[in-house]
């Protein structure tokens, strides 16, 4: 009685408990609906295995902002998929400080596409049996202006959650075009570059 649940969209959904004010009060609620996730259901013939993952959050202790309390509850959502299905994660401290170190990657991408930091490497692919040259692969790489270089495996992952992929990917692929073409150019056969 009081709480709200709602569909988000897809496959997420949004529950209010209007009661609970610590988090000891959620995890029987979130076992509780955990639990109702894992008898298998039967879906026009076919046995499926439904399964469910819960990001939570208290109000007001991280915040009143409806909109920052569903990206908290998202983050908490994310770090529980991560942890496997069927878990309950709890927005807390460590996860807001991901955040933080999230926005701050952010925006300091954002400046590296704008002001040219990032740059390809390649990795070259070489024949094993006669040492030919097969192509490479091209690697992006972040310097950023006071020499520092930040590892592809913690800016990617944000690249690809906070929507600069796909920017990213173009910026890349003309980089990549462009040394083709100068290659080509000087006479040289590069190959095929992933």
């Amino acid at each position: 009685e009081g709480d709200v649940i709602a569909r988000l969209g897809g496959d997420e959904f949004a529950v209010i408990l209007a009661e609970v004010r610590a988090s000891e009060q959620i995890r029987p609620i979130a076992d509780r609906l955990l639990a109702a996730f894992e008898p298998p259901a039967l879906l026009a013939g076919r046995r499926l295995h439904p399964g469910a993952s819960i990001g939570a959050v208290i109000c007001p202790e991280a915040g009143a902002d409806p909109v920052e309390l569903l990206i908290k509850a998202d983050l908490a959502l994310n770090r529980a998929k991560e942890s496997g299905r069927g878990q309950c994660v709890l927005f807390n401290e460590q996860l807001r400080r991901r955040v933080i170190e999230s926005d701050r990657i952010e925006a300091g991408l954002r400046a590296a596409l704008e002001g040219g930091q990032l740059y390809v490497q390649y990795q070259p692919k070489i024949a094993l049996s006669d040492g030919r040259l097969l192509g490479a692969e091209a690697l992006v790489r972040w310097r950023r202006p006071d020499g520092s270089v930040v590892a592809p495996d913690s800016f990617l992952p944000i690249a690809a959650e906070r929507g600069l992929l796909p920017n990213l990917s173009r910026r890349i692929a003309e980089t990549v075009a462009a040394d083709l073409l100068g290659w080509r150019g000087a006479g040289l056969v590069p190959g095929t570059v992933a």
